[in-house]
């Protein structure tokens, strides 16, 4: 397989915009959030699909965590936050942890990143 066949996957970013609660403490503003493409990317299941059954709050909810991978081609940077989320395929995903940047083995700059995005439902 060939790399633009690979990384031939198209997802929307969508970063917060921020406010101040009324505490002073910055909180996300997902309704005035910038939106815009991210091309080239390849979206694959996680190594491990965690499926979680935990009993959340008073109502006895049953939750299911679902993780997906995301990388860039080679030579490619995205500006992508561990604050944003995703929309894949009709659904919305957080970004989970840090945005890894991979350095370039053969020269500067970054060969590609990685990051966890995750759906939880219930």
């Amino acid at each position: 397989m060939s790399w633009p066949q690979m990384f031939n996957a198209t997802a929307t970013l969508v970063r917060p915009a921020w406010q101040a609660d009324r505490y002073g403490d910055q909180i996300p503003d997902w309704s005035a959030a910038e939106r815009r493409e991210l091309s080239g990317l390849c979206i694959q299941p996680s190594a491990q699909v965690l499926v979680a059954n935990e009993q959340i709050g008073s109502d006895g909810r049953d939750v299911r965590m679902t993780h997906w991978r995301v990388y860039t081609a080679p030579g490619t940077d995205a500006d992508v936050l561990a604050t944003d989320r995703i929309e894949w395929q009709g659904l919305t995903f957080e970004v989970v942890g840090e945005v890894a940047r991979w350095p370039n083995p053969l020269g500067g700059g970054v060969h590609h990143i990685e990051f966890t995005i995750e759906r939880v439902q219930g």
